[in-house]
């Protein structure tokens, strides 16, 4: 299973580093939101990958939603991760592929093609930055720390994650807010970043991430809202505790 992960994670990567040398071509563009043709081309190559070695398994990705028969097994995919960096050709973006089990993560896989780096983690296994093991940094307390935001396009969660991002900049070390889910909770997992929250994000979004910061010795604090999105606090569990108090998770 892991393998398939980080081969449809690499396979789709290698699509988009390839689209993103010429034109791109965009499909719709909202207020908040790009959608790309190269957002489907992966998707479709992750999708392939992942129905030939387990036809049973279900799947939800950003681009087609629930797919596949009912099973214990679910893949969530997000295939362009950073949509809106990538139209831009900002060099920060990523490709995610995660596996859960019951409802439980159990395998993510985090690609970004830009710098070759692969990231991934099994439950239970520990997580890795291109083979080699990783861990979240050992920075405490909060005002020592470099922390990540992320807002949603979602008008009622971008409005709660700007109030609760309004005193970071005073608490926090550094704040920090690359675009990308994906690489936030992957730069968490190997210790670049300290902490990383978003509140209203997607499932497919993070994850993958989820269980490389929980495999590299993290915390995660995700709470489901009733629209069905996510309210994500994660770090490096030593200013859990400050962290979670100051964005109000």
């Amino acid at each position: 299973m892991l393998e398939t992960a980080i081969r449809a994670a690499r396979e789709a990567g290698r699509v988009l580093l390839e689209g993103s040398r010429g034109e791109i071509t965009v499909e719709r563009l909202a207020q908040r939101d790009v959608k790309l043709a190269m957002d489907k081309k992966a998707e479709e190559v992750i999708l392939r990958i992942v129905r030939e070695k387990f036809p049973g398994h279900a799947i939800l990705s950003e681009e087609c939603g629930a797919v596949g028969p009912k099973s214990d097994y679910l893949w969530v995919i997000d295939p362009l991760d950073g949509t809106v960096n990538y139209s831009r050709r900002m060099p920060l973006w990523g490709t995610s592929v995660a596996l859960l089990h019951q409802g439980r993560e159990i395998v993510g896989v985090i690609f970004d093609p830009i710098h070759g780096e692969l990231y991934h983690a099994e439950a239970g296994q520990g997580a890795f930055l291109n083979g080699k093991k990783i861990h979240v940094s050992e920075r405490a307390p909060l005002s020592a720390a470099i922390i990540a935001f992320g807002f949603s396009s979602r008008e009622e969660q971008l409005r709660r994650g700007l109030a609760a991002a309004a005193q970071l900049p005073l608490a926090a070390s550094k704040v920090r807010g690359l675009g990308s889910a994906v690489l936030h909770l992957a730069y968490v997992a190997c210790g670049r970043l300290d902490g990383f929250f978003e509140f209203g994000i997607n499932q497919w979004d993070i994850a993958a991430g989820v269980v490389l910061i929980r495999e590299a010795g993290g915390k995660v604090f995700t709470r489901t809202l009733p629209d069905r999105s996510i309210d994500l606090v994660c770090n490096n569990a030593l200013i859990h505790d400050e962290f979670m108090k100051q964005v109000g998770g």
